[in-house]
């Protein structure tokens, strides 16, 4: 018997500042490569993509099932995948991203759409919730949502979007997300005086709030605010620092394996305007002990429960700078959550759940 073949696709420049789909589909495909599966399951990455994961030690230098494709023109790199998938006659594509530097290949998928599959990812919280602002992005997810065969959901909230109410029965929500829970784990014997923010650098995540925050409370000498990640907000960032005489207290970072970082962290701030659920940043600093303050948006209930799992709040510096004054000033309260954090993480959010819905969405009669 034949097997179909499965290709997961991606691009990029590095995994650094975010990267949380990236994180769980490589790590997701490297799992499975290891199974005996009924399809044969290919990843097509660029090469600085590639070097990036292989640097965070997300996957391992492997070349079986696997495809890198060059750093050239984002026109080559369609154009290479579409030589790909003729190539190795790939059944079933999946993308776990919305790439706009992708559109000539989402075009050829749309116009091939009655002999490929296509499974397209919706891993962004303003698409789901209908607060995208850039057209082409708009654009990009109406040619990906008419190609795909099954469109799967990080959010909920997709399927009370009316945008979304004709693709409503190819939906399906991922049940969960997963991270290393070897390398991100709880040890109270590392635990430093730092209060963590790790994400993209975009307005959508809030990072100038946490700087407030830290100016609010600069009060507190002994603790420090660590920023790592990376994105157009990184310069402002720095200049609001700079101006509010918080260099001392406030570090910026970039490291591809952030484990160390997460591990160290004894607070840590998920702050994100529409959606925090289930952001790959903020199971890691559960599944490392991290006592989480969240905004109260979306569907961020789902994994967090108030005073226990972390603490909620609205957006604004003042409730941030609050919240992380009580976790600081009471430490029975800020260890309970990070145990009730970090058991109920890896109870609900396992490689093995994620795994068994991917086979399920690949399966086709």
């Amino acid at each position: 018997m034949i097997k179909n073949t499965v290709a997961i696709i991606f691009t990029g420049e590095s995994i650094l500042g975010g990267g949380g789909a990236e994180r769980r589909f490589l790590r997701a495909w490297k799992s499975l490569n290891t199974q005996e599966l009924p399809f044969r399951l290919l990843l097509v990455i660029n090469n600085k993509l590639f070097k990036s994961a292989m640097d965070s030690g997300v996957i391992s230098e492997s070349r079986d099932n696997l495809i890198i494709i060059s750093d050239t023109s984002k026109l080559q790199q369609s154009v290479e995948i579409i030589s790909v998938i003729k190539k190795y006659r790939i059944q079933i594509v999946h993308l776990p991203l919305l790439q706009k530097s992708l559109l000539p290949l989402y075009i050829y998928l749309f116009w091939n759409r009655r002999r490929l599959k296509t499974t397209q990812t919706i891993a962004l919280s303003t698409l789901a919730h209908g607060l995208e602002k850039d057209s082409l992005l708009n654009l990009l997810n109406i040619i990906a949502s008419m190609t795909a065969d099954r469109i799967d959901s990080l959010y909920y909230s997709l399927l009370q979007n009316p945008k979304y109410r004709k693709y409503r029965d190819k939906i399906t929500v991922t049940p969960c997300s997963f991270t290393d829970y070897e390398k991100y784990s709880y040890d109270s014997d590392k635990k430093t005086k730092t209060i963590l923010f790790c994400s993209r650098l975009i307005p959508e995540k809030n990072p100038q709030i946490f700087v407030e925050a830290a100016n609010i409370l600069k009060g507190f000498t002994e603790w420090h605010f660590v920023i790592c990640g990376d994105g157009p907000l990184l310069f402002d960032l720095k200049n609001q620092v700079k101006q509010l005489d918080l260099n001392d207290r406030v570090r910026f970072t970039k490291v591809g394996d952030t484990s160390k970082l997460f591990q160290s962290a004894s607070i840590f701030a998920s702050i994100q305007s529409t959606e925090n659920y289930p952001s790959q940043s903020l199971l890691e600093a559960m599944a490392s002990g991290a006592a989480v303050v969240a905004t109260d948006v979306g569907d961020t209930s789902r994994i967090i429960v108030d005073h226990h799992t972390g603490l909620l709040i609205d957006v604004n510096s003042e409730n941030l700078a609050s919240a992380i004054k009580n976790l600081i000033e009471d430490t029975t309260l800020r260890t309970s959550i990070a145990t009730a954090a970090q058991m109920f993480v890896i109870e609900h959010h396992t490689l093995e759940k994620f795994q068994d819905y991917l086979k399920r969405l690949w399966k086709y009669d």
